[in-house]
């Protein structure tokens, strides 16, 4: 499996079917106040209809659900493992108006103009073609319908990025392309993200940059990011490569301290369908 930008849904799929548990366990805690952050900008009511799209195990829309009182919320997530974990999640908070469905993001099966809203966090990283998913949301928002997306900065990870180009420098008779992203295809920076909104005809209302740094133990570290990637990263080495590499990137890691301290960092955009 590889990070390139050869990546397909089904390679994404394997991932998040793999680390389900653990990316609930590890990388939601620090996301919750951005969802609320998206949740005040986009100014939900209590009759829109909302779609979130990557919707993992579910808390964003869970938190949506719980403020609209006669819309729905759909959350469609290419993995089963997360669509069973969110819809039971629902069940334990009663939410009627909240339904999970497993499908791919860039082929939905809605109708034109069918949501109020729609929403994505960590997901445009993982989109090989990222135009033709903003063109598909744009086609199912109505008019004057938003969109907010959470998305990493070029700075996200950076001490643990920099620590592993460390190690694959090593590597260079095996390695014939520059670093790859440590998660995902491609991190965006903010004016690649609002060129590609506006070009598909969104309005960008509003860019929200975030960053923090935080101290963490080196194993919880590196199990946060196989959460999100279920160790891909190593898949551009020769598989008789890869462990050894893996040992010498937490050794990298531990040469910085017994706590990494870690950048977290990127957007929040809010943008509407004129």
């Amino acid at each position: 499996m590889s990070t390139s930008a050869t990546a397909n849904s089904q390679e994404v799929k394997e991932i998040y079917n793999q680390t389900a548990k653990e990316y609930e366990e590890f990388v939601i805690p620090c996301k919750l106040c951005q969802y609320l952050i998206l949740m005040h900008e986009l100014n939900i009511g209590q009759n829109e209809n909302v779609l979130e799209l990557g919707s993992g195990p579910g808390y964003l829309s869970i938190e949506i659900a719980k403020i609209i009182k006669n819309g729905s919320v759909i959350g469609v997530d290419i993995s089963e493992k997360m669509v069973e974990l969110a819809s039971t999640k629902a069940k334990e908070w009663q939410l009627d108006n909240l339904e999970f469905i497993v499908g791919d993001v860039t082929k939905l099966n809605f109708e034109d103009e069918t949501f109020d809203i729609c929403v994505n966090s960590y997901l445009i990283h993982w989109i090989p073609q990222p135009v033709v998913f903003l063109k598909e949301i744009f086609r199912i928002l109505k008019h004057g319908g938003k969109v907010g997306i959470i998305a990493p900065s070029p700075e996200w990870y950076s001490e643990i990025q920099q620590a592993y180009r460390n190690v694959i420098k090593k590597y260079n008779g095996d390695l014939k392309e520059a670093c790859q992203e440590l998660v995902g295809l491609k991190v965006y920076t903010e004016h690649e993200l609002e060129d590609m909104l506006t070009n598909v005809g969104f309005d960008v209302q509003k860019i929200i940059a975030f960053r923090f740094k935080e101290n963490i133990p080196i194993q919880n570290c590196l199990r946060v990011v196989n959460a999100k990637s279920n160790e891909t990263y190593l898949s551009q080495l020769p598989e008789q490569l890869r462990e050894q590499a893996k040992q010498e990137l937490k050794k990298e890691l531990s040469e910085i301290s017994n706590k990494l301290v870690t950048t977290e960092s990127g957007y929040i955009v809010i943008a509407q369908k004129t």
